[in-house]
């Protein structure tokens, strides 16, 4: 057993080798995956639904909010990996009174990339993940200033209309790429917004994302009636807000955006 520092700086025992982990995020189950512990995974949620088929035979616990405890208890996982934005305090406070919980934090394009190496380190997977890490920070690399500077807002929710504000990963990826968020002024980090403020904002581009809310080609029209001067298009949510080692996957995506 080691005692290790999580990003909420809660230090917390974890084995040398655990062989039973439940990830509590799809972009960690994916990275997981990838650097070569798919294979220490018997748990996650819906939600987790890369790698196919392999991630189909991995049992679900439930979602990224609510869990069914019993099924986590069966399962009798040795580390448990959630995420601040994804899962509640409340759900963390009672699972690290049975299990170690390692809560990481991710709020830019740099912590997702850093995730991997972290992940290497808890699952004993160094090498793999320290691989993965390099090409994904080449890529990144590649990746910034891609785009024409241009003012952005990215509507993840309708009714009442939410986007992407400061201080989240994909306002790390709007700004990384070259264009301008344009609801990083505001306050929260997903505010709603009223049309009328959307207008005030003015934005020249406004992406409508695949997730969480299912965006589709009949929502263009609607945002063009109500923001003629604005481009509207649907983006592909995973690769603006899956992070670790989905930012490799999501490199041609961006490119194309072009």
């Amino acid at each position: 057993m080691r005692i290790l520092a999580d990003d909420l700086l809660r230090k917390v025992g974890i084995p040398f080798h655990p062989k039973r982990v439940i990830s509590l995020c799809p972009s960690v189950t994916e990275t997981l995956y990838d650097i070569g512990a798919g294979n220490k995974i018997v748990g996650r949620t819906r939600f987790c639904i890369h790698p196919e088929p392999e991630i189909k035979t991995i049992e679900v616990v439930g979602g990224t909010k609510k869990i069914h405890f019993d099924r986590v208890a069966a399962l009798q996982p040795d580390l448990i990996i959630a995420v601040k934005e994804e899962n509640t305090p409340e759900m963390v406070g009672i699972l690290e009174k049975s299990y170690p919980v390692f809560v990481l934090d991710i709020k830019t394009v740099e912590d997702g990339i850093r995730m991997i190496g972290n992940l290497g380190k808890l699952t004993g997977d160094e090498r793999t993940a320290g691989e993965n890490l390099e090409v994904a920070g080449k890529t990144w690399n590649q990746l910034k200033d891609i785009l024409l500077p241009a003012s952005v807002l990215y509507v993840i929710w309708q009714e009442p209309y939410m986007v992407a504000g400061r201080d989240t990963y994909i306002d790390s990826i709007i700004e990384g790429l070259g264009w301008k968020n344009a609801a990083s002024r505001l306050s929260g980090r997903y505010p709603e917004l009223s049309p009328d403020l959307i207008t005030e904002l003015d934005p020249d581009k406004i992406l409508l994302s695949s997730e969480p809310f299912p965006f589709r080609e009949k929502h263009i029209e609607q945002f063009r009636q109500l923001f003629p001067r604005a481009e509207v298009r649907i983006v592909d949510g995973e690769a603006f807000s899956w992070y670790g080692t989905h930012l490799c996957k999501s490199a041609a995506y961006f490119r194309s955006l072009i």
